[in-house]
């Protein structure tokens, strides 16, 4: 695997996990994602705005942060399938 795509997928993680606080308000998504602002989900927009930025830097090709089932941000081209191979390792 790309060191860049794992460098993206480790900082994803991190951000997600840091960001995670469990919560009875959580809902599971159907056929579509909701979205809320990063800010009304208790997320900081000045280190979302870092992990964009490295993201960027590593030339992925997407990233899409899910809290309580709702999506904080999403960059790039969430749809689109990204050939990954051997990334449950990497983490």
């Amino acid at each position: 695997m790309n060191s860049g795509v794992r460098n993206v997928l480790v900082a994803g993680l991190f951000v997600l996990l840091a960001g995670y606080r469990a919560n009875a308000d959580s809902v599971f998504p159907g056929a579509e994602w909701h979205h809320i602002p990063a800010s009304e989900a208790g997320w900081s927009e000045a280190a979302l705005t870092v992990a964009h930025e490295r993201a960027n830097a590593l030339h992925s090709t997407a990233l899409m942060v899910v809290a309580h089932g709702v999506v904080v941000v999403d960059w790039g081209d969430t749809v689109k399938r990204t050939e990954l191979a051997s990334v449950r390792k990497s983490l």
